[in-house]
């Protein structure tokens, strides 16, 4: 490990810097004298190789400028995706490669997930209800749930916020955490 991936947040509602740093409280001293707003750490997380790149790709689509990101649920999921080492499950990097390597990562596998099919019974939601709070169709849901098709990022992502972190990226691909 070397430093930390840190968030930088100005205010509570505002755009969200993710960098790395060894000292974050520095960098956000550091920051801090060049802004006119106040600015906090909403998250210091222990890095590891190439888990600042692999945020970054994953949030690409809410990047607003180099490393600054619209304050968006999804952003503030995946940093807590990050905290926890679902990141690193998913982008495991044992060597340093380049960013445009990053998107051929290819999930092959087709693991049975258990926990989304026990959420789905468990929470008293339905399958239709995920499937309409994750823009996709009952079919993807269930098939999910028995294992049968390959989970993208993207579904990964709206499954773990709309399950309120409940069913993990890790738990769709199989992967202990």
């Amino acid at each position: 490990m070397t430093g930390f991936v840190y968030a930088i947040q100005i205010g509570d509602d505002g755009p969200i810097k993710i960098g790395q740093s060894r000292s974050p409280e520095k960098r956000l001293a550091s920051l801090q004298g060049a802004s006119p707003y106040s600015l906090r750490i909403a998250h210091r997380i222990p890095n590891e190789r190439g888990l600042e790149r692999g945020i970054h790709h994953v949030l690409a689509a809410h990047r607003m400028r180099g490393e600054w990101f619209t304050n968006h649920p999804e952003v503030f999921a995946a940093l807590a995706l990050a905290a926890s080492g679902g990141m690193a499950a998913l982008f495991p990097m044992s060597a340093p490669v380049e960013y445009a390597e990053i998107p051929e990562i290819k999930i092959t596998c087709r693991p049975r997930s258990p926990r989304l099919a026990n959420w789905i019974r468990d929470s008293g939601n339905t399958a239709s209800a995920l499937a309409g709070k994750c823009g996709c169709s009952v079919s993807t849901i269930t098939r999910l749930a028995r294992g049968e098709i390959d989970p993208s990022h993207d579904m990964m992502k709206r499954i773990w916020i709309n399950t309120g972190g409940a069913v993990s990226p890790n738990d769709l691909l199989g992967i202990a955490a």
